[in-house]
């Protein structure tokens, strides 16, 4: 969120590299978690990936609130 904030990158860069993100987040979830049994692996997984959209939620907000501070400047 701070860095679409700031304008370093765009919501939709974010969005389009889902794909990624999801393989990234299964690795590093499969090698983090102590056990060998899949569902410990989604009970890491599943928040990761929750929190990734939630940003891209508040990244849309930020987007329109920048948008609409351009707008009512001109």
């Amino acid at each position: 969120w701070a860095i679409v904030r700031a304008g370093l990158i765009e919501r939709a860069t974010l969005a389009g590299s889902r794909k990624l993100v999801v393989l990234g987040s299964a690795v590093f979830a499969a090698v983090i978690t102590p056990s060998t049994d899949p569902w410990s692996m989604l009970l890491v997984l599943g928040p990761m990936l929750l929190l990734y959209e939630v940003g891209l939620v508040l990244c849309r907000a930020a987007e329109r609130s920048r948008e609409r501070v351009a707008r009512d400047l001109d």
